[in-house]
């Protein structure tokens, strides 16, 4: 390995962690399973923010509900409520 070789850490001590998501984090085009997974949630048919994080000041959820705001306040075609939803540990 390149990295152990320049940096002198030893092969044990590294871990290599693939940068793409796997296979089955895909878009859903099935308008029946978004339906029914909607209904299972919960998750009404309207516009929304999802987070996946723990909560912590170090995730820096208040600038992105703040960033969240204000773009969707300087979007014409975004004239509805947008419902925030937050999921994670902690």
């Amino acid at each position: 390995m390149q990295f152990c070789e320049r940096t002198g850490m030893s092969p044990e001590r590294v871990m290599v962690v693939p940068l793409a998501a796997a296979h089955f984090f895909r878009p859903v085009m099935d308008q029946d399973v978004i339906a029914a997974t909607r209904l299972r949630y919960q998750i009404p048919d309207v516009q929304y923010l999802l987070c996946l994080a723990a909560p912590g000041p170090q995730k820096n959820l208040a600038p992105l509900m703040r960033a969240a705001q204000f773009s969707w306040k300087r979007c014409a075609e975004m004239t509805a409520d947008v419902y925030h939803f937050a999921a994670g540990q902690g």
